[in-house]
């Protein structure tokens, strides 16, 4: 059943009770209306209640109602969207985005999609929807009911953790390739210093062994701080004597 509202409703949805009816049965039937009012604030305090964005649009695309968090997805309020065209209250924006989902919808498809909207903070906000068509005895549809949640936070957290795994990735390389050049590294440090001892005081060392020595500790200090940025343990290269 769709929330299509009665016109033999009054403006607090009472029913005007039939004239000539006795004391008795206009009080029950007071009863009655006052146990609808009950009934319908308390079905709207519990919708309001639930983390979820409902409402329900009818076959005209016309809202006949959204739940606090729905009204304010779009900001505005309850009141102010009930009887309002799906493009007055979900804007432009969203509109061209779930366009032909409605049109699945209201022709008897379950649809579920996810779109992204532009918040009246200028914040961009994400939303996963459902649209379950609300078919009448006769098997037409009358309207849809709207099931969304906003997933902002979940997509941040996905992709927060989709560059951690990335960095990740990037830090095992990165571990990997300063473990070869660490070793490459350690042999060049090695003969170096064997060419340094071997040469003694020969101009030679000061002219060439000597800065290819503190190049290659430059080396060793690149190579610290990649097994740092791979959260490795980091290693020394020390020069060692190979004859």
């Amino acid at each position: 059943m769709g929330f299509e509202q009665d016109s033999s409703l009054g403006r607090k949805g009472e029913q005007p009770a039939p004239s000539g009816q006795s004391p008795e049965a206009v009080d029950k039937h007071r009863d009655i209306s006052a146990a609808l009012r009950h009934s319908e604030a308390r079905l709207r305090q519990i919708t309001d209640a639930i983390p979820a964005h409902i409402a329900y649009f009818d076959r005209a695309w016309i809202f006949r109602y959204g739940n606090r968090r729905y009204a304010e997805w779009f900001g505005t309020s309850s009141e102010r969207m009930a009887d309002r065209s799906l493009l007055e209250v979900i804007g432009r924006e969203v509109f061209d985005k779930v366009e032909a989902h409605v049109q699945r919808a209201l022709g008897g498809e379950e649809v579920s999609y996810e779109y992204t909207m532009t918040s009246t903070k200028g914040e961009v906000l994400h939303a996963r929807s459902t649209l379950v068509p609300d078919i009448g005895p006769d098997g037409e549809v009358m309207g849809c009911f709207v099931h969304a949640v906003d997933v902002t936070e979940q997509r941040r957290t996905y992709s927060a953790l989709a560059q951690a795994q990335k960095m990740e990735a990037i830090g095992q390389l990165t571990g990997g390739l300063a473990h070869d050049f660490n070793n490459m590294l350690t042999v060049m440090m090695g003969n170096l210093g064997g060419l340094r001892e071997a040469l003694g005081d020969h101009p030679a060392v000061v002219e060439f062994v000597e800065p290819a020595l503190a190049a290659a500790e430059g080396g060793a200090e690149l190579i610290r701080r990649l097994l740092a940025f791979s959260r490795q343990q980091p290693i020394a290269p020390v020069a060692v004597e190979v004859g």
